[in-house]
């Protein structure tokens, strides 16, 4: 098993902890083959051994796909490694949705997707600095249309620019930074199809770096597929 510490966690990440993850897995196993680790502990506040929230979750054995040499495997291998991790995404963009949200859990502890807002680690960030970007997030916000969310994104980053005291260098800086919102919220509105404006709105694994794909010694996937990384979105994120 693995135990990962987490030094400090506000109300969104207490959100994160206590529904995201489990629905995730819970959702994952149920729907799709894809091979996960499991979930089993977790504190939010602390406990008296460690003093620091953590997760405790399965030890998966073998090597990252960081630390392999492609070039140099077997034709067959890699083909067998690129077969899997394809085969992730299509199962996840298999998994559609009406809006942008998050899993959370019912009464009877199943997984259920209704108004719960979708969370990132760029959210929580923001909420453990103090920059409130909850009053632009509500709990219960999810989204309809692409561009709704995408304005919300255009918030997050505005908000992170006028809380942060470490976002900008000088004023010269500053008014690149400034330049570079107004301007990239008018392209992105742009990009958006009004075909797809209202979905389907998709799964995705937004993190899959090589560090966190595992293969067993017969070279059979393992995959890293946290709340941090993996939520519903809008294809033009997912492909972009």
């Amino acid at each position: 098993m693995d135990l990962i510490t987490k030094h400090k966690v506000d109300q969104a990440a207490q959100e994160l902890f206590s529904g995201v993850q489990q629905c995730l897995s819970r959702y994952i196993t149920e729907k799709t083959t894809i091979p996960i680790r499991r979930l089993y502990g977790y504190s939010i506040d602390g406990d008296k051994t460690l003093g620091l929230p953590f997760i405790l979750m399965e030890f998966i054995e073998g090597n990252t796909l960081y630390s392999m040499n492609l070039r140099e495997m077997d034709r067959d291998k890699r083909k067998h490694l690129y077969a899997q991790m394809g085969d992730v995404y299509i199962q996840l963009y298999r998994q559609q949705f009406d809006r942008i949200g998050a899993l959370t859990l019912d009464e009877n502890g199943g997984w259920t997707f209704t108004n719960n807002r979708p969370l990132t680690v760029d959210i929580n960030a923001q909420e453990v600095a103090g920059h409130d970007i909850c009053r632009f997030l509500p709990p219960n916000r999810t989204f309809n249309s692409t561009i709704d969310y995408l304005y919300m994104i255009t918030k997050l980053i505005s908000n992170d620019f006028y809380g942060g005291r470490d976002c900008i260098v000088d004023e010269d800086d500053a008014r690149w930074y400034l330049y570079s919102i107004f301007t990239s919220q008018g392209i992105l509105m742009e990009r958006v199809k009004p075909e797809y404006n209202h979905g389907p709105f998709i799964w995705m694994h937004r993190d899959p770096r090589p560090p966190n794909i595992v293969f067993d010694e017969n070279f059979n996937l393992g995959m890293e597929l946290y709340y941090s990384s993996s939520n519903v979105c809008a294809p033009i994120l997912a492909y972009q």
